[in-house]
């Protein structure tokens, strides 16, 4: 009788601009946490219009471009033998803007998954993504356009934290959450990545080792330093007021 695939052990769901890439970096220097193998990375992968060139970190299945390759594919990325890593995982960040209905599927096909969440204050997370496309779209230095790309759908639905985060919640009990916030990342890296080490089975002494934890207090990446339009913040501050109670009723594990 075949083997059964036996799926991520963990899986970051986002959110985007929340220091998820700091994650990925970090979880895959230790010597017992591993991501999908290179040998696997099927052809190019366009998400959001553009090609993904972020695999092992972003498999894009749950919700996204490589969904319809099945979840034997998905499942089998993350087989243990032959590999020296024990732990294996997924971290995309839009799985964080998965349906319901998706979520579900990924709680009867992988129950006891362990969930990693980046959490970020929803103005500071939006004017970072709006800022990325206006880059993009080579908008920076035009205020009002500006404004009006926070309409974007995309914006809208990555940075709509109320909805999202209740979803995940709904689905999944909330012991099987690390929620991370950016400012603790930020003021406590090591503390953090120990923390969630020890959360997914991995030895957090690895990130004690002198070399490691002197390259842990490097700043987390960020984009530049932008001032805010009036009028963005504005509309902006206004879109999250119910985000914030739904933010503020959690509490981080990162606060530790």
């Amino acid at each position: 009788m075949p083997t059964p695939p036996a799926g991520p052990g963990f899986i970051g769901i986002g959110a985007q601009k929340a220091a998820t890439t700091w994650l990925f970096k970090w979880l895959s220097a230790h010597p017992e946490i591993g991501f999908a193998p290179l040998s696997k990375r099927p052809g190019p992968t366009i998400a959001d219009g553009k090609p993904a060139a972020t695999w092992p970190k972003e498999v894009h299945f749950l919700t996204g471009p490589n969904q319809d390759r099945g979840w034997d594919w998905y499942l089998d990325l993350f087989r243990t033998e032959g590999r020296s890593e024990r732990l294996l995982g997924d971290i995309t960040p839009r799985y964080l803007t998965a349906s319901q209905e998706e979520i579900s599927a990924l709680r009867r096909r992988c129950p006891d998954v362990r969930l990693l969440l980046n959490l970020r204050d929803p103005v500071e997370r939006d004017w970072s993504a709006i800022r990325m496309l206006a880059r993009r779209r080579e908008l920076l230095d035009q205020p009002a356009a500006l404004v009006t790309l926070a309409g974007d759908p995309g914006i809208l639905k990555k940075g709509d934290l109320r909805r999202t985060v209740s979803a995940w919640l709904e689905i999944f009990p909330r012991e099987q959450f690390f929620i991370s916030a950016l400012p603790d990342i930020e003021a406590r890296p090591q503390q953090v990545i120990r923390a969630i080490a020890a959360f997914l089975g991995a030895d957090p002494a690895f990130y004690s080792r002198p070399e490691i934890a002197a390259r842990l207090q490097e700043p987390v990446h960020r984009g530049p330093d932008a001032e805010m339009p009036p009028e963005l913040e504005a509309l902006l501050r206004d879109r999250h007021r119910d985000t914030y109670q739904v933010l503020d009723a959690i509490r981080p594990d990162s606060a530790l």
